[in-house]
């Protein structure tokens, strides 16, 4: 599959990619598109960032004189904040969130968490000594590791980071281990921090931090464009370049990713300079997102690029069909008296929406009633046993007491509220047979349907683009044969690049056929290594790389690199990387 004639225009990438003794500032081209991304501030997926950064690409694909330049969509969840401050003495402080715990996003409720302003340094146990924590607000330093977890168990009741411009991205990693407590956590700029830590010197003054997230299934896209090859012979053989154009963080709302709009720009000077000099093959420009996603970009579009017509195609027909079904449920719902329609199909759709969402609900009241049954027993446990030595007596923490608290108070059943209730409901067979009362569960439920199927129409309309611009990126690609797939992950931390064939997205049972191709590849490179000095006036700074995860340590093993996710689907796939470069 690595044909030999491949290595001109791999010369070619690395030529374009590198030029001493700074790549950006002897591409003019490349400094301009990596300014005007870093400059987004956030580019995170979903974000308004990425979809500028987006739209900017397409216009530099079109301007570049590609062909076919379009856009490949689909639905992700994303995580969104849109709002988070600190109030003091009037005065209102910017805050940003701190990304996903789990699933746990940063919240506060609608009135704010208030409580005293405490600093404990680095938030070893010896720092909150002498101060009262429970209900506090606790500001601590970055690069504090695990000690979160200490404000946390000690009960307050929200944490503020400290920004630091030496951070690095190692600290803020040690910062984010997956840990199940749903505890609020922020970061403040550098700037608002000394302030903030200035503040914190006032003993028990009050603040009241606010934060509004959710999570949110976006619309977003994959950008591609085409570069036709010139031979007649081998125009039909296709390259893809790939190159992921969004940025990644740990703070929500904050990710300008300066270093990681390297090889978006690379990507971007590649199109121009192919546009001007197409090779012999083609080469399929795709700029992705969602890369710290799991590689979500990459993996829509290798799914549109391996999946057959025939299943998108019936794909789009079922989502066409609920649509319909959903369009129809709702204007029956707009009728005076849904449950009583002259027409009997039509009373038996509404009457199987009633039906579904009777089971629902008597499902969902009784998980929370048995819930709250198990915590108000293990209180009462707990409360028999008896305390007659304090100093062995077993000490609650004060965030174990107050999580509880919060618990038992999130769901208060009502008392006119019975599970069976809507399980008779949901056991009847029309609603001819309904009671007065029967008839207002069903009504209720009815009104709670409308906003659903709302949703669900709204969600299904954008699943129809995404299928459609899917089905528009297949037939694209149907007329050739892919016979390489290269993504750019590069950095400007180091100067020297190289080829793998593994990232760390999947853990990799092929270990042994992976090994066999990298030694093809490895030749390739060695030729590579000899060709780029008399190509160009850039020395030999190109090197062989094995299939695990790259030559000798030299390849960052901890990424997850675009060319893992088109192995998977058995497209002869690598990743053109950064050697030597822990990007901490």
């Amino acid at each position: 599959m690595f044909h030999n004639r491949l290595i001109p225009l791999l010369v070619l990438v690395t030529a374009l990619l590198w030029s001493p003794p700074s790549m950006l500032a002897s591409t003019p081209t490349l400094e301009r598109d990596v300014a005007y991304f870093a400059g987004l501030n956030d580019r995170s997926m979903g974000s308004t960032g990425a979809d500028q950064a987006a739209e900017y690409i397409f216009k530099q694909f079109t301007e570049a004189g590609l062909s076919s330049v379009g856009t490949q969509k689909f639905l992700h969840p994303v995580p969104e904040a849109s709002a988070a401050s600190l109030q003091v003495d009037g005065v209102s402080m910017r805050l940003f969130p701190w990304g996903p715990n789990m699933a746990y996003l940063p919240m506060t409720p609608e009135e704010g968490l208030t409580g005293s302003l405490v600093y404990v340094g680095d938030g070893n146990l010896e720092n909150f000594q002498g101060h009262a924590i429970h209900g506090a607000i606790v500001v601590m330093n970055s690069g504090t590791g695990g000690n979160w977890m200490n404000a946390a168990m000690l009960g307050a009741s929200a944490l503020i980071y400290l920004g630091d411009r030496d951070s690095t991205r190692n600290e803020y990693q040690q910062q984010n281990i997956p840990t199940p407590v749903a505890f609020p956590r922020f970061w403040i700029s550098s700037e608002g921090g000394q302030r903030l830590q200035a503040l914190a010197a006032k003993r028990d003054l009050a603040v009241t931090v606010t934060a509004r997230t959710r999570w949110q299934n976006k619309l977003v896209r994959n950008v591609y464009g085409l570069i036709p090859g010139k031979s007649e012979k081998l125009k039909e053989e296709l390259i893809i370049l790939e190159a992921f154009y969004d940025a990644s963080s740990p703070v929500l709302g904050l990710a300008p990713g300066a270093d990681e709009a390297v090889s978006i720009g690379a990507l971007l000077t590649l199109a121009r300079h192919l546009g001007e000099n197409p090779p012999e093959r083609s080469v399929l420009l795709v700029a992705t997102t969602g890369n710290a996603q799991g590689l979500a970009g990459m993996r829509e579009f290798t799914w549109a690029a391996t999946t057959r017509k025939k299943a998108m195609r019936d794909q789009e027909r079922r989502l066409d069909i609920r649509k319909k079904e959903v369009d129809h449920l709702l204007d029956l719902l707009k009728e005076a008296q849904p449950l009583d329609l002259a027409d009997k199909a039509d009373r038996g759709l509404i009457w199987q929406l009633v039906v579904n969402r009777a089971r629902d609900k008597a499902d969902e009241l009784g998980r929370e009633t048995q819930i709250q049954r198990l915590l108000r027993g293990s209180a009462l446990q707990e409360s028999a046993v008896p305390k007659t030595d304090p100093e062995t007596e077993k000490i609650e923490t004060d965030a174990e007491t107050s999580d509880k608290d919060r618990r038992a108070n999130d769901f208060e059943p009502d008392a006119n509220v019975d599970p069976r209730d809507y399980r008779r409901l949901a056991s009847l067979n029309s609603s001819e047979a309904l009671t007065g009362n029967q008839r207002q569960l069903a009504e209720g439920l009815l009104r709670g349907a409308r906003r659903d199927l709302k949703a669900e129409r709204d969600e299904l309309k954008l699943r129809l683009q995404s299928i459609k611009s899917s089905q528009q990126l297949r037939t694209l690609l149907g007329d050739f044969t892919s016979v390489l797939v290269m993504g750019l992950h590069l950095s400007s931390h180091s100067l020297a690049v190289g080829l793998t064939e593994m990232g760390n997205t999947y853990p990799w049972r092929e270990e042994i056929k992976r090994r066999v191709r990298s030694f093809r590849l490895n030749e390739i490179l060695t030729q590579l290594a000899g060709e780029i000095p008399r190509h160009s006036d850039i020395p030999g700074i190109i090197f062989a790389s094995l299939a695990t995860h790259g030559s000798g340590g030299k390849a960052p093993n901890h990424f997850c690199n675009s060319c893992d996710a088109a192995a998977i689907a058995d497209l002869p796939a690598v990743s053109l990387s950064t050697l030597e470069d822990n990007r901490a």
